[in-house]
């Protein structure tokens, strides 16, 4: 069985592309990613890689003071799945960002800035909505995708090291989603 990517990606709708046709393109990536375990996806590696790269123009959001919670749905949509990709391509695709050092600190770079955007969504009254998750959750769900972009380039910069080099490494994944978590949860 294979995966079913497109060899060329749908333009963003930051790229004169339609936001219902880039969605529509991610959820079919994400059902990939979610569909068959045993499903292997490293001969798929250049396209994951770009996958994963298109999400970057997605994994933002405007602060409180900028535009209501409740006026975000399509954007909130966005991230989620983002997120969801993200995640789950970090631990399927083998050696993802071998030589994409770039993408792998901009994806970075990118969740934590939507991490630190949603830890001020977290101190406003959002009201519960059906379908959407809330602040608190996308932020559980960005921080679960941060972790899993680390381990991926943990095991990508480790991996011939040392038993103890990949104790620290995890020792300080686990470190980082304590605290993550103690600001989400505590």
């Amino acid at each position: 069985m294979s995966s079913q990517i497109p060899s060329s990606l749908p333009p963003t709708f930051q790229e004169d592309g339609e936001p219902a046709q880039f969605l529509d393109w991610m959820q079919g990536q994400m059902a990939v990613l979610l569909g068959d375990q045993e499903l292997v996806v490293k001969n798929k590696r250049p396209e994951w890689v770009k996958t994963v790269a298109s999400l970057l123009t997605v994994l933002s959001l405007p602060l409180p003071s900028e535009l209501p919670w409740s006026a975000m749905h399509e954007q909130n949509r966005f991230v989620e799945v983002a997120l969801t990709i993200t995640y789950h391509a970090a631990r399927r695709v083998p050696s993802l960002f071998a030589g994409e050092t770039v993408l792998a600190q901009a994806l970075f770079t990118a969740i934590t800035t939507l991490c630190t955007t949603l830890d001020v969504w977290i101190d406003e009254d959002v009201p519960p909505e059906a379908g959407y998750m809330s602040p608190a959750e996308l932020y559980a769900k960005a921080t679960a995708s941060a972790g899993a972009v680390l381990q991926a380039l943990s095991d990508e910069v480790l991996p011939t090291a040392s038993k103890r080099a990949h104790d620290i490494v995890d020792g300080l994944l686990n470190r980082y989603l304590v605290l993550v978590n103690a600001n989400v949860f505590g």
